[in-house]
């Protein structure tokens, strides 16, 4: 009987590595009841987890045939933010349909506005596939200073009011939620190289409209040693104004 309590051990701490890598978390997880219970260390990391990890959560829910994620946090971890997956993914499939299959084109003649960029050969072929597909939500920003030098124009029409040129001068502080541009700060920096997808609220130029943003990102160095993140957004939802900082 201990053998077996040992072996069932051994399965269950395998089984926790394998979902907290396939998921990029560090949290404690237990499966139990159907349920997939993460505790985090404060409220506000449980509510930074759902909103950034949302997606992920959900597909590896379903995929590991469990029926919702848990996020637990202190004083009392009683009262979990629940995540359905089903439902989370169902939104994310309705969105893309509409958009990839049931809407016209945002964008009837491909256009990229670019600032204070040395075009190199690494950032071409992005580019050029961005103008051979004038839907993608894409945009650039270097690194360095966080300036967003690239942006398509049906990124810029996710938010009203939106000015193409001069949101190629602004940087994330201009117009990220600054609670969530630094969750993407360290997020950039433990995943390297390695694609991911991130959450965040931001803005627009008069602060009258905020919005809840999916995107995904990736890392380019080019030639120059010049690094830049590569953004494509695959879901975008109006929102209510989050708290004052």
């Amino acid at each position: 009987m201990e053998l077996l309590r040992v072996a069932q051990q051994i399965i269950n701490d395998e089984a926790v590595r394998l979902f907290t890598q396939e998921c990029g978390i560090h949290y404690p997880v237990i499966f139990e009841n159907k349920s997939i219970k993460i505790y985090v260390q404060s409220q506000r990391a449980a509510r930074v987890l759902s909103w950034q990890k949302c997606y992920l959560l959900s597909k590896q829910c379903i995929s590991w045939n469990y029926q919702k994620v848990e996020i637990y946090s202190p004083p009392y971890y009683c009262s979990p933010i629940t995540i359905n997956p089903h439902a989370i993914l169902k939104k994310y499939c309705d969105y893309q349909d509409s958009v990839m299959n049931k809407v016209p084109p945002i964008i009837a003649k491909a256009g990229i506005q670019l600032d204070n960029l040395k075009l190199s050969q690494s950032l071409l072929p992005i580019i050029i596939r961005w103008i051979e597909n004038p839907n993608i939500k894409g945009a650039i920003v270097r690194i360095s200073d966080e300036r967003q030098i690239v942006l398509t124009e049906a990124s810029a029409a996710l938010i009203s009011g939106t000015d193409l040129v001069g949101a190629t001068k602004r940087k994330r502080s201009d117009y990220w939620y600054l609670s969530d541009l630094s969750d993407m700060r360290r997020e950039t920096k433990q995943r390297g190289d390695s694609p991911f997808e991130f959450r965040w609220r931001g803005t627009n130029e008069q602060r009258s409209q905020w919005t809840l943003f999916v995107n995904r990102y990736y890392i380019v160095c080019d030639e120059f040693s010049n690094v830049y993140q590569i953004s494509e957004n695959i879901g975008a939802e109006q929102i209510i104004p989050p708290p004052t900082i």
